[in-house]
């Protein structure tokens, strides 16, 4: 099993702020779960590499596409 980074690592990963990396969690792009500690997010490293493939895919595509208009 991968360890759980914080949402300041997701988002440096993914170059964003951590309040996109909670958004993208609630709305399930990402994996994350609320800690009983504190209350804070921590998120599964590979789910965040997952998205920004995916998100690289669709600028691809859509770059692809525009070629073709």
């Amino acid at each position: 099993m991968s360890k759980w980074i914080s949402t300041g690592e997701a988002g440096r990963m993914l170059g964003v702020s951590t309040v996109t990396i909670t958004r993208l969690i609630r709305d399930g792009k990402i994996a994350g779960q609320k800690t009983r500690e504190n209350g804070h997010y921590r998120v599964r490293p590979e789910s965040v590499i997952e998205y920004q493939k995916m998100q690289e895919n669709s600028e691809q595509k859509g770059t692809a596409d525009d070629r073709h208009e």
